[in-house]
């Protein structure tokens, strides 16, 4: 029978260290919120069309490594629940 200890020094990326780590997808949520705040906050008819622009790339920019960042992180987390059906099953049988 595996122990904790074992089970966490086993997975994939040290998964006790993961689980420790600061919520990354809720940071890059906060800053997505933030980054459409500023986007609903312009005045078109205070910035130049040029400072509309470049915010309107930021915003694209961020939003595409956000869909890179969602991509990365599903497929880890595919990974862990497939580790950890076979963990269990290993366990279990």
């Amino acid at each position: 029978m595996a122990t904790e200890q074992q089970f966490y020094a086993a997975a994939p990326g040290n998964l006790k260290q993961k689980l420790d780590e600061k919520n990354q997808l809720s940071d890059m949520n906060e800053l997505l919120i933030e980054q459409m705040q500023l986007l609903a906050s312009i005045d078109t008819d205070e910035v130049t069309p040029e400072q509309l622009t470049k915010a309107t790339q930021r915003s694209a920019a961020l939003a595409a490594l956000a869909d890179k960042v969602i991509s990365s992180e599903r497929l880890l987390f595919d990974q862990k629940k497939e580790f950890s059906i076979v963990s269990t099953q290993k366990l279990i049988g």
